[in-house]
C-alpha cells in the first residue's frame, strides 16, 4: 500500500470519526477501532512476538488474511483497543533517507515520539528523535538499519508514514539590524547627583 492510499484513507476515517479499513486490508482491533498501547507486545504459539503498533500495521498493509483477521481483536487486550481514528500524516513525496543515511524507521515512515527513549541492550540509551537523525546523517551503519523497524523496542519510537521533520529555517537571516542606531541621548544628561550621598 502506498502513502497517497494511506492519506486517502485517512482523511476518510476523519470524515467518519472512527478508522476504516482500506481496500485489501483490516483492523486488527475490528471495525473503527484503533490500536492505543502500540508499545504492547503480542505473542502467540508458534507466531513470532510482535507490537501491537506493527500487528495494526501489517493488517492494514494487507498481510493478514481476510479471513483470519476477524478472530485477532479477541485475542489481543494487550493493545488496548478503542474506538478512534488513525493518525496518518499526508506527505508527497514520503520521507526518503539521503545518500549515506537511512530511516530507522524504513521506508517512507518517520518518528512520531521523538522524545521516547530507545534502548537495545549493550547501547546507550538514546531518544527515538536523536535515532532517526543519527540515521539520516549516516551515523546508523547501513547493514544495520533494515532490521530496526522490526525490532519490538522501536514501538516506543511510532513509527508510521510520514515526512520528516523540517529543519530548515522558517526565515532567512538578515545582516541588517532591526531598528536604526540614534546618537542621541534618550534623555537629556544633568550634572546633579541622581541621589543625595549617605
Amino acid at each position: 500500500m502506498n502513502i497517497r492510499t494511506l492519506t486517502a484513507f485517512a482523511l476518510v476515517a476523519s470524515a467518519s470519526g472512527q478508522a476504516v479499513a482500506p481496500d485489501g486490508g483490516c483492523l486488527v482491533c475490528g471495525d473503527g477501532k484503533v490500536v492505543t498501547d502500540p508499545g504492547a507486545v503480542f505473542e502467540h504459539p508458534d507466531q513470532p512476538a510482535v507490537t501491537c503498533g506493527l500487528l495494526q500495521e501489517v493488517g492494514l498493509n494487507g498481510q493478514i488474511p481476510l479471513d483470519q483477521c476477524g478472530f485477532i481483536p479477541d485475542i489481543i487486550p494487550m493493545c488496548k483497543c478503542e474506538v478512534g481514528e488513525l493518525r496518518i500524516q499526508d506527505c508527497s513525496p514520503p520521507a526518503e533517507a539521503p545518500d549515506g543515511g537511512c530511516l530507522v524507521c524504513g521506508d517512507g515512515k518517520v518518528v512520531n515520539a521523538p522524545d521516547a527513549i530507545f534502548e537495545f541492550p549493550g547501547f546507550d540509551l538514546v531518544s527515538c528523535g536523536i535515532l532517526q537523525q543519527a540515521g539520516l546523517d549516516g551515523l546508523v551503519p547501513l547493514v544495520n538499519c533494515p532490521v530496526l523497524p522490526a525490532l519490538p523496542q522501536m514501538a516506543v519510537c511510532e513509527c508510521a508514514p510520514g515526512c520528516l521533520p523540517n529543519t530548515s529555517p522558517t526565515s532567512l537571516p538578515t545582516s541588517d539590524p532591526t531598528s536604526n542606531p540614534t546618537a542621541e541621548p534618550t534623555s537629556e544628561p544633568t550634572s546633579e547627583p541622581t541621589s543625595e550621598p549617605t
